[in-house]
């Protein structure tokens, strides 16, 4: 749903067909020779886990190797967590982020992932709303970090709420 959505974005902004490699490999994936856009956190994508797991982040994710369903701030300690779907107000969280390819430098990952699947929708059609677009950060095509969260009711994600945009640094 979130790729079919991401597809829309850019149809509704003439910005042309989105290709799309569904990889099982890093060769199939290009991570060394293109630009990315990456859908999923790090437990569900592995080229997430990948791109992530090499380069510093103000928000990170918890480690899914040991169940940890959350994001944290590294510079407050700050650490966000869904709600757990037996809650009666369910809530999700996520993070988009244009950081360069560390596979390429000279390349960027757009990165939109949730902690779990309602953010990472969330996340996608967040980056086709207008306040989104027009954060100074973002409009300026700066390398960012995004936090944000969304109230899900009736099993769909309502707005997303962005809780903080920060440039992203090159070291911590």
């Amino acid at each position: 749903m979130a790729l079919t959505e991401l597809q829309a974005i850019f149809d509704e902004n003439r910005l042309g067909r989105l290709p799309i490699t569904l990889a099982t490999s890093p060769r199939e994936a290009h991570l060394e020779t293109a630009d990315l856009i990456l859908i999923g956190g790090p437990d569900m994508n592995w080229a997430t886990k990948a791109v992530a797991s090499r380069l510093p982040a103000r928000f990170t994710f918890g480690n899914p190797d040991d169940r940890e369903i959350q994001i944290k701030d590294q510079k407050t300690g700050t650490v966000y967590r869904p709600s757990d779907p037996g809650e009666r107000d369910i809530h999700d969280v996520g993070l988009i982020k244009l950081v360069p390819n560390p596979f390429d430098t000279r390349r960027k990952v757009l990165l939109i992932a949730g902690a779990f699947g309602h953010a990472t929708f969330a996340g996608v059609k967040l980056t086709g709303q207008k306040d989104f677009l027009k954060h100074p950060l973002i409009a300026a095509g700066s390398l960012f970090e995004c936090l944000f969260s969304v109230d899900i009711v009736a099993n769909e994600p309502l707005a997303p709420t962005i809780i903080d945009v920060v440039p992203f640094l090159t070291s911590d």
